[in-house]
């Protein structure tokens, strides 16, 4: 009996040592879960800190997108209106240069026209010297001839011979025209016969593109029997070099 209580005793005691060492072990087992659930919550909360921080990032990185992209967008228009400016420029130079070619357009035609009207002026001058010198030889040679042949009596005057009833004095004098009137009667005869030459020179040339046969109203030799004294007048001079037609 002794015995047996022994065995019961030592079975109890090595069940009991069994079940301290598997509640050590369960205890052990527990103190590692509640360790490994810390680091999981430790690892969570990092993940969690490392996602917070990712977010932040990426945020940061947005803003710095959206603030290189409004960079570039304001390099873009600041290009833009320096290249408007540039092209503004460029036309108002343009503008300005086309304007200053157009005022040395307008002097240069100015210049041209005041060349001509001199041309023009020193032609009339001249034409002018030329009637004046034949009428001043006339005069010096009549006056010559008044010196050298003093007795030759003087012939009656025009107002003498043919108006005797009227007296002298209410014989109306000729007015003399001044040279600035008669250089442009010179000139206003000098344009009336160029564009006369010129109309003819034109429809000389409609005739001889068209071919037209101009024939005269009166043939020459019935001309030559109704109008005798035609034959006897002499041919026309061309004035300053102009072609007659006939």
């Amino acid at each position: 009996m002794v015995e047996e209580m022994e065995l019961q005793k030592k079975l109890v005691i090595r069940t009991m040592a069994k079940d301290i060492a598997r509640l050590r072990e369960a205890e052990v087992g527990i103190e590692r879960e509640k360790i490994m659930k810390m680091k999981v919550e430790e690892v969570k909360v990092s993940l969690k800190v490392a996602e917070k921080e990712r977010k932040k990032i990426e945020e940061e990185k947005k803003k710095a997108e959206m603030e290189k992209k409004r960079i570039e967008e304001a390099r873009k228009k600041e290009e833009e209106l320096r290249k408007k400016e540039i092209i503004l420029a460029k036309k108002k130079e343009e503008e300005e240069a086309r304007k200053r070619v157009e005022e040395e357009k307008k002097k240069a035609e100015m210049e041209k026209k005041r060349i001509e009207e001199e041309i023009r002026m020193t032609k009339i001058r001249k034409l002018l010297e030329k009637v004046r010198l034949p009428v001043a030889k006339l005069k010096e040679r009549v006056e010559l001839k008044k010196v050298e042949r003093p007795e030759i009596e003087e012939k009656p005057k025009l107002e003498e011979k043919f108006f005797k009833k009227i007296p002298l004095e209410k014989v109306p004098e000729v007015e003399k025209i001044p040279e600035r009137e008669l250089i442009e009667r010179l000139k206003r005869a000098e344009e009336r016969r160029e564009r006369e030459r010129k109309e003819r020179e034109e429809f000389l040339k409609k005739v001889a593109e068209e071919k037209i046969e101009i024939k005269p109203l009166i043939p020459k030799e019935e001309v030559l029997t109704r109008f005798p004294l035609i034959s006897k007048i002499p041919p026309k001079k061309a004035p300053l070099g102009e072609k007659v037609f006939v």
